[in-house]
């Protein structure tokens, strides 16, 4: 099957194309920082908690002198 455009209607197809491609671009570099800033925070989270575990095993090992 074959599709052909003629006149107006490929240079409507065309602009088309290139309108939806900006679109998509504009929503990807929209969306980006939003999602970095969420894995940045999820990532400064991650480690405060790992510093509170490697802080408080530790505690524990100093307390039973366990080495």
């Amino acid at each position: 099957m074959q599709t052909s455009f003629h006149g107006k209607d490929k240079g409507f197809v065309l602009l088309s194309a290139v309108a939806l491609i900006f679109f998509v671009a504009a929503l990807f570099f929209s969306l980006a920082p939003q999602f970095l800033y969420v894995k940045k925070k999820a990532q400064h989270s991650t480690d405060q908690i790992v510093e509170v575990i490697e802080t408080e095993n530790t505690r524990i090992r100093n307390k039973y002198d366990l080495y």
